[in-house]
């Protein structure tokens, strides 16, 4: 871990490199009981952002995701109570800086969901002369039939999943994305930037198709559009405009340098 200091106060945050590399399954919504709290913690830390765009501040924005919403490992008939419950004193934590205690129970969490789909997992298996698919390709074919995404789910079952992180696997990436120079950037100054209204960003955000994969923050859309669906009116007009804020000043580049290759 680096330590970052704060104006009020030193506190210790997970490495950026590590929250980027680290696979941490997270929940597909925000709960409806729980949007208004969450919306709360974005709203609070892209303001923080938006007025003090820190390398501290932008660290923090992208820690929420997987430190916040990482999918429990239970999964019983209270499964809504106790999901809200656990969000909630979440963000009760996150607010108090508990930032490593929090990484730490997301990185445990995430070895148990491991060990949990291990033990599930079945390569195709042979019954009566028909190959079944993979466990874990049904269960996303399941996924994609309730969000009606039917082609996605018809593509799931014949998946062969995620490619070994091996070095012909690199290779034949690298075939598909042929490297090139960098562009020459003109002389003349740059034009005026634009700025974005509310309506623009809401009709942007709400145009994400369900289920839109995250960045490796696993920042999702879902989260975005659920915060502007939260209950309270009034936390969904704060959020609007805090992203505003947030999504004009990038447009404007007002980012700290260091952080640049982690958004672009």
């Amino acid at each position: 871990p680096r330590a970052f200091e704060d104006p009020s106060f030193a506190v210790t945050l997970p490495e950026i490199d590590l929250i980027m590399e680290t696979h941490i399954s997270t929940i597909n919504h925000i709960p409806l009981s729980c949007r208004d709290i969450v919306a709360d913690l974005f709203l609070v830390h892209l303001d923080r952002a938006s007025s003090n765009p820190s390398f501290f501040n932008f660290h923090v924005v992208f820690l929420i995701p997987k430190l916040i919403l990482f999918t429990p490992t239970q999964k019983g008939k209270n499964h809504r109570r106790d999901l809200k419950s656990y969000i909630t004193e979440r963000v009760r934590r996150f607010f108090a800086a508990e930032y490593m205690s929090l990484w730490q129970e997301a990185q445990s969490n995430q070895k148990k969901l491991n060990q949990a789909n291990e033990k599930q997992k079945t390569t195709s298996t042979q019954f009566t002369g028909i190959t079944l698919p993979q466990t874990s390709n049904i269960k996303r074919a399941e996924k994609f039939t309730r969000l009606g995404q039917y082609s996605k789910a018809i593509k799931a079952l014949d998946s062969h999943g995620i490619a070994e992180d091996t070095d012909a696997t690199f290779e034949t990436l690298k075939s598909k994305h042929p490297s090139m120079p960098p562009p020459t950037l003109p002389q003349e100054p740059c034009p005026e930037s634009l700025s974005f209204t509310t309506d623009q960003v809401n009709a942007a955000v709400r145009s994400f198709f369900t289920d839109t994969a995250p960045g490796p923050s696993g920042l999702k859309a879902n989260y975005l559009k659920d915060s502007l669906s939260a209950p309270n009116a009034n936390k969904r007009s704060r959020f609007l405009l805090s992203l505003t804020q947030f999504v004009n000043n990038l447009n404007e580049a007002k980012i700290p340098n260091d952080f640049g290759p982690y958004l672009f």
